[in-house]
């Protein structure tokens, strides 16, 4: 995967900012829904290829599960009325 500058990987804003367009619209080019037109398809696909882009795995499982996920710890001794225990 290529990495920025910094020794980051790419992100899909990198590839956005590049690009001059949305993460929204790099989003739906890599997914192939929704709508956009087949040149910006075309040329964000072009891009990310050249560029070894590659989505980020915890991001692609949050857009698979059709949501965000919120995890949190709960440390020892802090369950009480109303938390769950086990947690």
């Amino acid at each position: 995967m290529e990495t920025k500058e910094s020794g980051q990987k790419m992100t899909i804003s990198d590839v956005a900012e590049a690009l001059n367009i949305s993460k929204t619209t790099v989003s739906r080019a890599i997914s192939g829904k929704g709508r956009i037109g087949a040149e910006t398809r075309r040329r964000v696909l072009e891009y990310i290829e050249e560029h070894n882009y590659k989505p980020s795995v915890i991001a692609k499982g949050r857009l698979q599960r059709g949501g965000s996920a919120v995890l949190s710890e709960v440390p020892d001794g802090i369950a009480g009325d109303g938390c769950a225990s086990g947690l």
